[in-house]
């Protein structure tokens, strides 16, 4: 006969004492008996014993040991004290110098150099003081608001004002001369993508060309860089660039080689434009015009081209 054993008698989790820092009596450094709460002394851990506040119980001191037998305050290391930023009327000023250094600093990024820099590069230089005037508006803007109405200065809110006005025409002109120097520049990959991007140019129906020869098939597939932005008598788009890519069968889009090249080099090869190239920087300037699978994928390799 089977008997069912009796319910266990249920047991009340057993609740560990929260542990009691150890207290300890220690001298400090001028001979002062104290008693203090213990902590460290585990490898790797600085031995310390922390004086607490008698009502409200946070640690107020600590004490490191020194020696033996005595024990040193430990010495907290003062926060940095908080500058207060420049009043109204500093700001002010600042705001007007740097209204007044604008067609100045437009003028030394725009001007010709030895070395063409990258066009990103100026388009950064432009955008950066943009921000540093939109900055100085919104300072200015912070301590408008600390006064009333009739507290403010008429010429503080108007440089404000100038100060946003002159940072949107630092973004603007930052712009613009991106696309005017990557349009002036021999072609790259990223030349090639913000003026895509910018709607400054198109892409045009690609042509086939056999090109080749007894030792390989050499196929050139052709697309003319269309300029949104210059006609032709004709009243067609001018051609700003050409994007070649070769490939081993037509109709194929495995490419072997690609490309973007002058409008004027159209007909001359990459290997012949590399062995007329006079220096380093031309040689470089070549190469930066060379396009991947990856990225004829995207802009040029499209269904029913």
């Amino acid at each position: 006969m089977y008997v069912e054993a009796p319910p266990l008698p249920h047991r009340k989790p057993v609740v560990k004492p929260a542990k009691k820092p150890n207290k300890k009596v220690f001298k400090s450094r001028n001979q002062q008996t104290l008693v203090g709460d213990f902590s460290g002394g585990q490898a790797g851990e600085p031995q310390e014993v922390s004086m607490s506040d008698p009502l409200g119980g946070q640690p107020i001191s600590y004490y490191k040991a020194e020696g033996q037998e005595n024990w040193q305050a430990r010495v907290e290391q003062p926060a940095a004290p908080v500058r207060p930023g420049p009043g109204l009327a500093g700001l002010t000023a600042k705001g007007r110098q740097q209204l007044a250094d604008v067609d100045t600093f437009i003028e030394w990024v725009k001007r010709p150099t030895n070395s063409a820099p990258e066009p990103v590069s100026l388009q950064e230089m432009l955008e950066n003081r943009a921000r540093e005037l939109e900055k100085t508006a919104s300072e200015i803007g912070q301590g408008l608001a600390a006064h009333s109405e009739q507290e403010r200065l008429p010429a503080t809110t108007e440089v404000q004002t100038r100060l946003s006005q002159q940072s949107a025409r630092l973004t603007l002109e930052a712009r613009l001369l991106r696309i005017k120097a990557s349009r002036e520049l021999p072609p790259s990959a990223g030349r090639f993508q913000y003026l895509l991007e910018q709607g400054e140019v198109s892409v045009a129906e690609p042509l086939w060309t056999d090109k080749s020869t007894a030792r390989e098939a050499d196929f050139l597939l052709e697309y003319a860089i269309l300029d949104e932005k210059k006609i032709n008598a004709r009243g067609e788009k001018e051609v700003l660039w050409y994007a070649h890519f070769h490939c081993p069968a037509r109709s194929t889009r495995f490419i072997n080689k690609g490309h973007l090249k002058l409008k004027a080099l159209r007909f001359k090869t990459y290997q012949d434009q590399l062995n007329e190239a006079r220096n380093g920087e031309q040689v470089r300037a070549i190469k930066a015009g060379d396009l991947s699978q990856k990225f004829a994928d995207q802009y040029f390799f499209k269904t029913g081209n």
